[in-house]
This record gives structure tokens, sequence and C-alpha cells, in this order.
């Protein structure tokens, strides 16, 4: 039979060890979203000054495409993996706001399961089964 003290001990040791533990954890993850978040933040500048100088540019020729082409390749480069559930959400929304139908252009959309949609942001669940609607017309 072990005392109230022994108990105490032992309460007080598991108690401690999961403050260290998820402590650790915090710690952990803390400096990857740091880092995640700083990571994003420059790709997405970049991005975005590429989209600026593509706007700008009223005629777009070979030599200008290729340009743009080698500066989007050096950026994504740089890019860590890509969710790829997260990917086709934002496929979606892109399709939506240039006025895609989602009706009258079905097949240009991605199927995402309600599933997929609610762990986007942290892991990409059946990413290899997404795929366009079938063309139904």
């Amino acid at each position: 039979m072990t005392t109230i003290e022994e108990h105490f001990h032992f309460l007080m040791f598991g108690v401690q060890r999961s403050l260290l533990y998820h402590k650790k954890r915090f710690d952990f993850l803390s400096l990857i979203r740091f880092w995640e978040i700083n990571q994003h933040t420059f790709l997405l500048c970049r991005f975005l000054a590429l989209a600026a100088c593509m706007q700008d540019e009223k005629i777009t020729t070979g030599s200008t495409l290729k340009l743009w082409t080698c500066i989007r390749l050096e950026i994504e480069k740089d890019e860590p993996p890509v969710l790829r559930v997260l990917d086709s959400v934002c496929h979606n929304e892109l399709l939506l706001k240039m006025g895609y139908d989602p009706i009258k252009n079905r097949c240009e959309f991605v199927d995402i399961k309600w599933y997929q949609r609610l762990f986007m942001h942290i892991i990409d669940i059946n990413a290899s089964a997404i795929h366009k609607f079938a063309d139904t017309a």
C-alpha cells in the first residue's frame, strides 16, 4: 500500500512532466509557425511584385512570358511543400473570382470533400484523390 505522500509525488511528477511536454511542444510549434509566417509573407511579397509587373505590361511577348515564367519558378523553388487541398481550394476560389460559373464550368472546378477542407491548413487528407469534376455537358 502506498502512502498519500507517494501518490502526491507520482501525481506531481506526472503533472510536471505534462507541463514540460506541452511547453516543449509549444516552443517548437511557435518557432515553426513564426518561420512559416515569415516565409509565407516573403513569398507573398515576391508573388505580388511579379503580378504587379505582369499587370503593368501592356503587350506580352514570348520573351516577357519566358522571363515571368523564370521569375515564378525562382520564387517557387523557395516554397515549402504545397498543401494540395489548400491549393485546390485556392484554385476554386480563383475561378469564382474570375467569373467562372460553377454550374456551366463545373469541369474546371476541383472536387474537395468537407473533411479535406477541415484540415487543409494542417495536413493533406487523401490529396491524391483530388480531381476536377467530370465534364457533364
